[in-house]
């Protein structure tokens, strides 16, 4: 199962928002299936794909493999895309990082 959430910002706004785009389900779990998905959400619902910028992961490496990941596919025709794994460690790093600076 793959969760797809949309976080953006208008033009004349600050803050960014984050929004519930859909639940995948499917039967074969690879980068190929995924990297379809997300193209395939963009198309119905008349997105424009090169305004992609970021791919966040919980997921398996194979997510963020260098050539043939799910980041790397879509950088291919989305230059600007950067990639983060594992959101959920990252803010847990942050909160260790910042307890040890203040005590």
């Amino acid at each position: 199962m793959l969760i797809l959430y949309f976080m953006y910002r208008t033009e004349t706004e600050i803050i960014y928002k984050i929004i519930f785009g859909r639940i995948v389900k499917w039967i074969t779990f690879d980068h190929v299936s995924i990297g379809t998905a997300i193209k395939r959400y963009y198309c119905e619902n008349e997105h424009y794909l090169k305004k992609f910028s970021m791919f966040k992961s919980d997921c398996p490496s194979f997510m963020r493999r260098k050539y043939n990941g799910v980041a790397a596919i879509q950088k291919r025709e989305i230059h600007n895309v950067c990639e983060q794994h594992c959101v959920g460690h990252r803010k847990d790093l942050a909160v260790k990082d910042s307890r040890s600076t203040l005590y």
